[in-house]
């Protein structure tokens, strides 16, 4: 993040909001709030949690008839030809900072900042290469229940806006009633943020038709829904999709702990979302790991009009496991749920994260 440029937007802001709008703008103190987002909260495993919250059940997409846990395991095939080729990975990342209040008239409200990165690779030979690497500024504001912060986002769009295209400046769309804690919400948006500059970066790769596109992540995002040749990889998820069997019902994590490494489960389908369809393998031994749920991955793709599990749809699954069987080497220890990561998307994330600038060093820009 360049200096003289915050210096621009900070002064901007500051006369925007004290000399156009009879205003004050107070900043944090750098040593008083750390990045708001944590790691503590699996984001990916909570929205599948709420995905699955309704008791909905599932079924097997691929063997309809299946009567119990073993015919819903499957070996990767190792040999078998495969015409696909995983060839761009994606990541996305962000940090994000309470700056300060906004007081006008009689009405006081935060102003939250962030910066969003998103980091594709690029399989070339034996090695990866940067495809795409964008990033951007985000400034974000309360609903715009009071016409004082929508006449201050209009004003700072009027400014910033023609200067800085990198920069966004949003405010919540979310009814004011609707909002338990404001700042959560206003993290909520940069989230959002980031999913639709994922979504853009995704459509100007320019993809042959064999060639896949990996996204950090699932697929449910209304955004990615008409994506060609992509598919969702998920590090962690839910535990509470339940399969309806033969002749009774069998919660997903008893199908996991049949899972072998170097195995994959038959495809599921949620019956009132049967456009995702979507199956686990298993990359690590379970010895290799602290639980019977790490070491596997969640595969998702979405496929529209396919209501039954054609030959050519089958070979599809098992080319696309095979290719993301083999990603499970080199390991990415000691990195975070390791035994989960495939290699490229390791890369893309360490190219959107180590693109972030340091918190101190965004702190201390803050206060410019």
């Amino acid at each position: 993040m360049d200096k003289m440029v915050f210096s621009d937007i900070s002064q901007n802001i500051e006369r925007i909001v004290k000399d156009e709008m009879g205003g004050d703008f107070i900043q944090t103190s750098v040593k008083d709030y750390p990045p708001l987002e944590t790691e503590i909260i699996d984001y990916e495993q909570r929205m599948d949690d709420a995905f699955f919250s309704k008791g909905e059940k599932c079924k097997s997409f691929e063997i309809p008839n299946a009567k119990g846990v073993a015919d819903m395991i499957i070996d990767i095939p190792s040999t078998a030809p495969t015409n696909l080729t995983l060839k761009y990975f994606l990541d996305g990342s962000f940090r994000t900072y309470y700056w300060g209040d906004v007081e006008i008239n009689n009405l006081s409200f935060p102003v939250i900042v962030g910066e969003t990165v998103v980091g594709v690779v690029k399989r070339e030979n034996k090695g990866f290469k940067t495809a795409a690497l964008s990033k951007k500024l985000n400034i974000v504001l309360p609903p715009e229940t009071y016409q004082e912060i929508k006449e201050l986002r209009e004003k700072l769009l009027n400014v910033l806006d023609q200067k800085y295209s990198w920069i966004n400046i949003v405010a919540l769309e979310k009814d004011q009633a609707e909002i338990n804690e404001l700042r959560t919400a206003m993290l909520g948006k940069i989230r959002a943020i980031l999913h639709n500059e994922e979504r853009e970066e995704a459509s100007k790769l320019q993809k042959g038709s064999e060639e896949i596109l990996v996204i950090d992540g699932d697929l449910r995002k209304d955004i990615f829904a008409n994506l060609p040749g992509t598919i969702g990889l998920a590090k962690s998820f839910s535990l509470k999709p339940v399969i309806v069997g033969w002749s009774h019902d069998i919660p997903v994590p008893k199908v996991l702990r049949y899972l072998k490494k170097g195995q994959r489960t038959c495809v599921f389908i949620k019956e009132d979302a049967s456009q995702y369809k979507f199956w686990y393998i298993r990359l690590r031994d379970i010895d290799e790991c602290e639980n019977y749920w790490q070491g596997i991955v969640k595969v998702e793709v979405n496929i529209k009009n396919l209501d039954k599990a054609t030959a050519d749809f089958i070979d599809y699954v098992n080319q696309i496991s095979r290719l993301i069987y083999e990603e499970r080497i080199p390991s990415s220890f000691p990195q975070k749920r390791w035994a989960s990561h495939i290699y490229p998307i390791s890369v893309a994330e360490r190219l959107a994260k180590n693109s972030l600038t340091s918190p101190h060093a965004f702190r201390q820009l803050l206060k410019i």
